[in-house]
């Protein structure tokens, strides 16, 4: 729970619909806040309990009366009259209380309080008063305030929105965004003239119902209408029955000055009840008689009371006649010298205004007949009207010929119409047959496709014959070709092992006969002599030398 953006004491009443009448609860607090994040109106019957919640983003029914009244109507049906401190308090809290109706509207005005002003018309700028709340806010106690702003239709600011049914003089909502509204008054460039008589005490309640503090103030004027509209039944109904009868029509006065008895509420007219108890006396009598006499008593009876009413009803006029001259001695009465002297400083600068206005009218009177006496602008316009004609036929002429060649244009068109109709049709015909012998040559070439494709399959039905046939002759061949090296490598094999064993045998001889040879060599080179060892290497090597050369001539 957050902390209030508003707070309050009103002084809170709920209509009794029996009595309809409302019955005073006393002062509680009104708290604007949010719960959970929802902005929310609380009406407290305690400090802790609250009595009721009104939901700001519904379309509540909420009403201002004379500036400091608000009246609410739950969705029980009831009604709730509030009595603010302030009609600032009272604007605050009907702009958060039709939050959500404003949002609906989108963006156009909601008329909260009007004075009578006429609808605001998009011919001229307004002037505008206004103050943005965000409900976004802590509280709402420093709105966004202009003064004396001008708006035109034209504008793109939310405020030309008033345009769209405002009212000269109202206060109205604007829905500007989410959580931001505007309370707008317009100011009246002729405001509507105070009225001469002193208001009632009942205008200052609202009208669905009264408070009990105000009960036998608002009473009292329902007591004396009762009795006023009894005479206007009585009276019409004679002047129906009448009227086929009598040729002779009465004064045509009567209803203007009935309306006249009902603005001024005299107490005379409580006399004319006796006349309307006298009608059940005739009435009482009609079935002791005839139809005829029935009939001339109560034409006479209609004429008795026709003549009764007529006779009152001067008398009456009379009495609203003289009580009108009081009024307007009353009136013409000065209250003060400071009004005699605003009064005559009125009327002497209406006669300057109007004496203005004569005199620029007067004016303008001698320039019209001075302009009538004056035949030079008629002879300039002669001339132009003469040059005009002569422009006229001249564009005549040059209408005509530009319409004979858009005929000529028109025939021209049809003819390379013609000729294209003729060139798309002999183009069809063209390419129908160009069409045909592609189609023919498509089929041809599709033929010898065919044919070659039948060849081309014999053909490779032919090879894989033939590669079956070489595959058949290669396996032959492979077969053929393995049992000549099994044979082959048996034979090879057989000559290796003797090769081995003739080599190594020969190795041994070759080895043997080597040291033989070298042996014998030496005994004979170093046989009975002494020698040094450069002359035995040099022996040895020759005696291996001579044994090796020996060897290889017989290997080879």
């Amino acid at each position: 729970m957050s902390s209030p953006l508003r707070a309050s004491i009103i002084t809170l009443s709920v209509l009794n619909p029996q009595t309809n009448q409302y019955q005073q609860m006393g002062q509680i607090p009104i708290i604007v806040m949010r719960i959970n994040g929802k902005l929310q109106i609380i009406l407290m019957r305690s400090k802790t309990q609250p009595l009721m919640a009104i939901d700001p983003s519904e379309n509540n029914n909420w009403v201002i009366s004379n500036d400091v009244y608000a009246t609410f109507t739950d969705k029980n049906g009831r009604v709730w009259l509030f009595l603010f401190k302030s009609a600032e308090e009272t604007l605050i809290f009907t702009m958060v209380a039709l939050y959500g109706t404003a949002k609906l509207k989108n963006g156009s005005p909601i008329t909260i309080v009007n004075k009578g002003g006429n609808q605001i018309e998009p011919t001229h700028d307004i002037s505008v008063d206004y103050k943005i709340y965000s409900l976004k806010e802590s509280n709402l106690d420093n709105p966004n305030e202009q003064q004396g702003v001008n708006v035109g239709f034209t504008e793109s600011s939310p405020l030309r929105n008033l345009f769209n049914g405002g009212y000269y003089g109202a206060t109205h909502l604007l829905f500007y965004e989410e959580d931001i509204i505007c309370i707008a008054t317009v100011s009246d460039p002729n405001p509507p003239a105070a009225p001469k008589e002193t208001p009632q005490p009942a205008q200052s309640l609202p009208q669905i119902g009264n408070s009990e503090s105000n009960q036998p103030k608002v009473e009292q004027p329902k007591q004396q209408e009762k009795p006023i509209e009894q005479p206007k039944q009585v009276a019409a109904a004679p002047k129906e029955e009448i009227k086929p009868k009598q040729t002779e029509t009465p004064k045509q006065n009567p209803p203007a000055e009935i309306k006249v008895k009902e603005e001024t509420k005299v107490p005379v007219v409580e006399e004319k009840p006796k006349y309307i108890e006298e009608k059940p006396k005739f009435t009482n009598e009609k079935p002791k008689l005839s139809d005829e006499k029935q009939k001339t008593i109560f034409d006479a009876q209609l004429d008795q009371i026709r003549s009764e009413m007529y006779g009152k009803f001067n008398e009456l006029s009379k009495m609203v006649a003289a009580i009108k001259r009081q009024q307007a001695s009353r009136a013409a009465t000065p209250q003060s010298s400071d009004i005699l002297i605003a009064s005559v400083e009125r009327l002497v600068k209406e006669n300057e205004a109007k004496d203005r206005l004569i005199a620029e009218k007067q004016q303008l009177i001698e320039m019209l007949n001075a302009k009538k006496n004056d035949t030079r602008e008629r002879d300039e316009l002669r001339k132009q009207l003469a040059e005009l004609t002569a422009k006229v036929s001249k564009t005549k002429e040059q209408t005509k010929k530009k319409q004979e060649e858009k005929k000529e244009l028109e025939k021209r068109i049809e003819a390379l119409k013609k000729k294209v109709s003729a060139a798309k049709s002999d183009s069809e015909s063209k390419l129908a047959s160009i069409r045909r012998e592609l189609e023919s040559e498509r089929q041809r070439q599709m033929q010898d496709l065919e044919q070659s494709k039948q060849q081309l399959q014999w053909n490779v039905n032919k090879s894989e014959e033939e590669i079956k046939e070489l595959r058949k002759k290669l396996t032959e061949a492979e077969e053929l070709n393995k049992e000549l090296k099994e044979k082959s490598g048996v034979d090879s094999a057989k000559e290796l092992e003797k090769l081995k064993a003739a080599a190594d045998q020969l190795l041994v001889n070759t080895v043997k006969k080597m040291v033989s040879g070298v042996y014998q060599n030496c005994q004979k080179i170093f046989s009975g002599a002494e020698f040094d060892g450069a002359q035995v290497i040099k022996g040895v090597r020759a005696a291996l030398q001579a044994q090796a050369e020996e060897i290889l001539s017989e290997l080879e």
